[in-house]
């Protein structure tokens, strides 16, 4: 049977998704799209390991890299250039990810991780609109999103608790 949504995501859902899972949904971002494009391309690589590797450091901004050149690859036509470079993207990422990590104030700016992420969605959506004209655009979080986001807010509510919890003094 014939999958029945397309490949593309409204960006206001990766959007949405990445803040709400407290950015946990961006690794289920990679996984998705590396399985969507493997399947109608001839490239031969591991989606799973792939995934994997975003884990590993240093290797984790080689597999950053490797999805933001496949989807520029998929949009870049002779017709338009796609409306990001694969290595801008790929820095803009990992100087987000660096400065969200910094001990103090600034780990709120892990919810925008996602932002170098939304122009890579944009080029997808072009890509699989012209690869799937057939195949509407799910409106609606599959049932892998939803878990995500609930495991995502868990791991949020935790973490905001434990900023707010007042420690106990010496007894």
């Amino acid at each position: 049977e014939a999958p029945r949504y397309s490949d593309a995501q409204p960006v206001r859902h990766l959007v949405w998704l990445a803040i709400l899972s407290f950015g946990l949904y961006e690794l289920y971002w990679f996984y998705r799209n590396w399985r969507a494009i493997k399947a109608v391309t001839t490239h031969d690589f591991s989606p799973g390991w792939r995934t994997a590797g975003l884990f590993v450091p240093i290797a984790n901004v080689f597999m950053v890299y490797h999805m933001f050149r496949l989807a520029y690859s998929l949009a870049d036509t002779p017709e338009r250039q796609p409306a990001f470079t694969p290595g801008r993207q790929t820095l803009a990422y990992f100087l987000l990810v660096a400065v969200s990590n910094v001990p103090g104030p600034f780990w709120p700016l892990t919810f925008l991780t996602v932002l170098p992420m939304i122009p890579v969605q944009a080029e997808l959506n072009r890509f699989w609109a012209a690869q799937q004209p057939e195949r509407p655009v799910r409106e609606t979080y599959s049932s892998v999103e939803t878990v995500i986001l609930a495991l995502g807010m868990l791991i949020m509510m935790v973490v905001l608790f434990g900023m707010t919890a007042v420690p106990a003094g010496p007894a």
